[in-house]
């Protein structure tokens, strides 16, 4: 989603900058629509991620990590055994999920 508010950002700085004038100015915002929607409903590691970040699953693998980090900091022995993440993100194993 980036990329396109760039090229967007981009063709206006060039068109009000050097008065430029290219065809696909005029069209870019609804060329970055369509691009965008459809990429949307393709299942891709961003749409993943993006998933993640706003359903919490991110931060609480953030926070597990961290309580393991603390708990290996703290810890006095040699030897540490930590707990498994029980909340690993699917966007770290795309390729997996996605095999049949």
């Amino acid at each position: 989603m980036g990329w396109f508010y760039n090229v967007i950002v981009l063709m206006h700085y060039f068109k009000s900058k050097y008065e430029f004038d290219l065809q696909a100015a005029r069209y870019s915002y609804t060329i970055a629509l369509v691009l965008l929607v459809a990429f949307m409903f393709k299942e891709n590691n961003i749409k993943t991620a993006y998933a993640e970040v706003v359903g919490g699953d991110a931060y609480q693998y953030n926070k597990e990590l961290n309580d393991r980090y603390q708990f290996i900091s703290e810890s006095k022995s040699d030897t540490v055994v930590v707990d498994t993440i029980s909340n690993v993100p699917k966007s770290f194993f795309f390729w997996t999920y996605l095999r049949p």
